[in-house]
């Protein structure tokens, strides 16, 4: 008899537990204080040109690779990625621009071109879910170029975060915030793709230093941010360039492999 009474008192607090992690109706006036708060933050006075450079671990347990890159451009127009698998050795250069994609194997002495509106993702080199862009304006702190000016439902997350739904941005799903209004955790489709988790500086004015990345599928990936540096006058055009060799045949970005198999 005792031992069924504490099988039933442990079942009812587990029971307990499991209710307690449900998320919780945000109130209306504390989600739009803490929604505020990250419209405040999301449209910074952007630099007048920013250069970065980054460290990347991706893959699954046990099959992991680790890349470093340089990256840099202008509060708009082209973008620049340089890849590197090691001290000097490039395995990929990478231009975006509002239009064209544009990414040079100097090993292959190859380079794939994707034209259109629709920007391909950086999966074609490194599988993560956001566009050069994206990456950028992240780390530029420009967050409502990713999660948009507008949310749907609000709510308190398992840990008793504030959690949007997001309606206008690139990225779908839901948004967790910091108190002070910075996005702290990405879910995509519901935590059924991927998830990402941002962790930041301890400046004044804090900014993204490492993004957690990690997929249902079991694919995983660690952004982070080694330097960042904002020159006070903009990168030029000829600097903003990707120039290929000449006689370097372009074919359809489909064909590019991945970095994964260089």
């Amino acid at each position: 008899m005792n031992h069924l009474r504490l099988c039933c008192l442990a079942l009812c607090v587990l029971l307990a537990c499991a209710c307690a992690r449900q998320p919780a109706t945000l109130p209306p006036e504390q989600a739009d204080a803490v929604w505020q708060r990250y419209l405040a933050a999301a449209s910074p006075a952007l630099p007048a040109a920013s250069r970065y450079q980054l460290s990347l671990r991706f893959g699954r347990e046990g099959d992991s690779h680790r890349v470093t890159a340089l990256m840099w451009g202008n509060g708009n127009g082209p973008l620049r990625l340089d890849i590197m698998a090691g001290v000097g050795v490039s395995v990929a250069k990478i231009m975006e621009t509002e239009t064209d994609f544009l990414i040079y194997a100097p090993h292959e002495g190859r380079a794939y071109s994707h034209e259109g509106p629709q920007k391909p993702l950086l999966k074609v080199g490194l599988p993560i879910p956001l566009q050069l862009s994206h990456v950028f304006s992240l780390l530029d702190g420009e967050y409502a170029a990713l999660f948009g000016e507008r949310h749907g439902k609000a709510a308190l997350d398992g840990e008793g975060v504030p959690s949007f739904q997001l309606l206008d941005g690139p990225l779908t799903g839901s948004l967790s915030l910091r108190n002070d209004g910075l996005p702290s955790l990405w879910k995509q489709d519901g935590g059924r793709g991927w998830t990402m988790r941002i962790l930041y500086t301890d400046d004044a004015r804090p900014l993204p230093r490492r993004m957690e990345l990690h997929h249902a599928d079991g694919h995983d990936a660690v952004l982070l941010v080694k330097s960042r540096e904002h020159p006070d006058v903009p990168f030029s055009e000829e600097r903003l360039r990707l120039p290929l060799p000449e006689g370097t045949p372009v074919l359809p970005l489909s064909q590019y492999r991945d970095i994964r198999s260089r």
